[in-house]
């Protein structure tokens, strides 16, 4: 299995070892072709990990520095960080996007679908 690791601040060697095993273990368990892990520690620092193949049938290699796309789960990322501004008081689920977003292109939001 291919695998890379980088560490640009601070982390241990043995934990980034650590680290890279146990992402190295969870590919392995969850049949993911790869997957770019991203942690940031008050205590330890930095590490970003990656395993796995960004082509399979090549065997490329997945770096860190990969993007992904990830379409319409942004959605959900987006729903729980409103929620959670809403219940520390922070904004209103009433309020308007222009309110907070002024600039944005559009503005109804309701019901936007695709990748």
């Amino acid at each position: 299995m291919a695998n890379q690791k980088a560490s640009p601040h601070y982390m241990d060697s043995r934990l980034e070892d650590t680290l890279q095993a146990q992402l190295n273990q969870s590919l392995h368990f969850t049949g993911c072709m790869g997957v770019n892990v991203a942690i940031n520690d008050e205590k330890h620092g930095v590490w970003l990990g990656s395993s796995g193949f960004s082509d399979l049938e090549a065997k490329q290699a997945l770096g860190v520095n990969r993007s992904f796309y990830i379409y319409s789960i942004t959605k959900t990322f987006v729903s729980v960080c409103l929620l959670r501004l809403a219940q520390e008081n922070l904004l209103d689920l009433d309020d308007s996007l222009t309110k907070w977003l002024p600039k944005m292109p559009f503005q109804d939001l309701s019901h936007y679908v695709g990748c």
